[in-house]
């Protein structure tokens, strides 16, 4: 399985990738000493009922996402542009244990 995360806002860009055949994950296309499996999983269950895309046109300035999933021959895509799922505060804080440590 391939994962790529793409997030834009303010302060800039961020690229996230995880290949979990190659055990790779990078940040900014620096490896990073991540639980691959652990990550996967929760981003995989926190996707689950996700629609394919959330905008909202009204603000320009907010934040921009994008995740594909690659997985057993499939590819999954998720855009969002200042609108978000109910549970994006899950999909946020698993980023953050990745991200800020």
């Amino acid at each position: 399985m391939q994962i790529t995360i793409k997030l834009q806002n303010l302060k800039g860009e961020t690229k996230i990738f995880l290949d979990d055949e190659k055990r790779i994950f990078t940040v900014n296309g620096k490896d990073k000493a991540v639980d691959i499996d652990r990550f996967a999983s929760h981003l995989l269950r926190i996707v689950s009922s996700w629609e394919e895309r959330y905008e909202n046109n009204m603000i320009i300035d907010g934040l921009t996402y994008e995740i594909e999933i690659q997985k057993d021959g499939q590819t999954y895509n998720f855009y969002g542009r200042n609108n978000y799922p109910k549970n994006f505060y899950q999909f946020d804080m698993l980023l953050n244990e990745v991200l800020n440590d």
